[in-house]
């Protein structure tokens, strides 16, 4: 196979070009909008683009190719302009560049027949006509925009899951190259596709978090290679077998893997989130976000997913804190613009874990002092002093946290890791509970089946088993 030559895009150099002196002229259409069409029509050309903010202006930049002297990529195209404090255009250039400039210096300007350049013209101009035309379009197409998402063996369904309105299908879990995934079509309205993904990122990553807090396993979003000759698809044709989803696979779905509860469990928190008041929908997602957030740091970096954690609980706490109404005033500084809590942080989401657990008086003791550990010990030494408790300095290269250091029967950094564990599961039971007590439901607990929360438990067991080269090595 010959490697075509590469495209070099310049992100601070504007090539040697012939200017179009074509004026922008947008009518009744916002220049928002606009600038988003143009955005997309430069990605379907496989084109690239710039925003260059500055005070009190933002400069724009859109380049994409066009044939020309029997090259594929012959021109580089490119529109160029301002949007000032004001919002309005300022510094509208349209030019063509040979391509060639960005490899060979000396090249100046393209000499451009009269022919190539009235056909500029016209491109131009039908590029800027057919932005505005989107941009002020009324109606938009349907979208079932395609992303795949990596299901935790133990987690997955073998029928297809849709939410009641219709927003997300998840289809059977399958092995699909090399990680076990559901294809999910998440459908949208969009005047075209590379406005659909857009619109339909967010709603990859909310189901990747309610996913997460359903089951309690992590959920997140792949792209899984096929053979050399596939070809993934962008979206979920109804023409097209289901099976074209799916790229091959050289594996086969392990024994155990689908778990017939996981497709509910989704379901019932997609729901309940429906469900809620807008104010409230507002506050949990935000609380699920910062959730799913720890669960993704704490991989690499628990002394941050300490702080997601506590602010997933902030969130839902905000209600119960109280301000005291009255005036402060300092013997040397006099009044102070600000008032003291009654009930702070700290208290409101201790008051949170035991309204929403409903917890005995002995419980709520023992969850209050994990709390505490987690709250002082890691998330305000990180966030007040920068100091990290999970040994993330080290780089990957770490012993065992329960090895038993100078000091203790099992290190800091071990008591740590076990506090974080333990916080995990008690935000997790929070936010599911809250949810339900927020609908005025019911919470299910034969379909969750979460586990009792356990302070003084302990990690089962640390290992570091090495692996002689050319030997099979068996762990039990």
């Amino acid at each position: 196979m010959v490697m075509k030559s590469a495209i070099i895009f310049d992100r601070q150099r504007i090539p040697p070009r012939a200017i179009f002196p074509i004026p922008l002229i947008l009518g009744e259409t916002a220049i928002a909008d606009f600038i988003l069409q143009i955005h997309a029509l430069v990605l379907e050309r496989n084109g690239a683009l710039w925003y260059y903010p500055s005070e009190g202006k933002t400069s724009c930049r859109f380049e994409w190719h066009r044939r020309w002297q029997r090259r594929e990529l012959g021109l580089r195209l490119g529109l160029r302009f301002d949007v000032n404090s004001e919002n309005q255009l300022e510094e509208v250039e349209f030019y063509a560049a040979d391509s060639r400039v960005f490899v060979d210096e000396e090249k100046g300007p393209p000499e451009l027949s009269n022919y190539t350049t009235a056909d500029l013209f016209k491109h131009f101009k039908k590029t800027v006509t057919v932005a505005i035309k989107r941009a002020n379009l009324a109606h938009e197409e349907s979208f079932e925009v395609l992303y795949y998402l990596r299901v935790n063996h133990g987690a997955a369904w073998d029928e297809l899951l849709q939410t009641s309105d219709g927003k997300i299908r998840l289809f059977p879990v399958k092995m699909a190259g090399e990680y076990i995934v559901s294809p999910m079509g998440i459908s949208v309205n969009a005047s075209t596709l590379s406005l659909a993904e857009t619109k339909a990122a967010p709603f990859a990553k909310q189901v990747c978090g309610i996913f997460t807090l359903a089951t309690g396993f992590y959920f997140d979003v792949c792209y899984p290679k096929g053979p050399r000759n596939y070809k993934r698809p962008k979206i979920v044709d109804q023409e097209v077998p289901i099976q074209s989803l799916y790229p091959p696979s050289r594996y086969d779905m392990m024994e155990g893997a689908y778990n017939p509860k996981v497709g509910a469990q989704f379901l019932w928190v997609w729901d309940k989130i429906d469900q809620l008041a807008e104010a409230d929908r507002k506050i949990f997602k935000n609380a699920l976000f910062a959730y799913y957030a720890s669960e993704e740091l704490k991989r690499e970096n628990g002394s941050i997913a300490s702080v997601s954690l506590v602010a997933a609980l902030g969130s839902l706490a905000a209600g119960h804190k109280k301000t005291c109404a009255g005036d402060l005033n300092c013997a040397i500084c006099g009044e102070l613009n600000f008032r003291h809590n009654l009930v702070g942080d700290r208290r409101a989401i201790l008051n949170l874990i035991h309204e929403t657990l409903d917890l005995s008086i002995e419980e709520n003791r023992s969850m209050r002092i994990i709390f505490d550990r987690v709250y002082n010990y890691q998330r305000s030494a990180f966030a007040h002093q920068a100091e990290f408790r999970h040994k993330e300095d080290h780089m990957g290269q770490i012993l065992p946290s329960a090895i038993p250091d100078y000091e203790n029967v099992q290190s800091k950094s071990y008591r740590a890791e076990l506090d974080l564990q333990i916080m995990h599961k008690i935000v997790r039971h929070v936010l599911l509970r809250w949810l339900a007590k927020a609908n005025g439901a019911q919470f299910d607990d034969d379909l969750f089946e979460l586990s009792p929360i356990n302070p003084t438990r302990h990690i089962s067991y640390q290992s570091v088993i090495s692996v002689p080269a050319n030997r099979w090595t068996r762990m039990g």
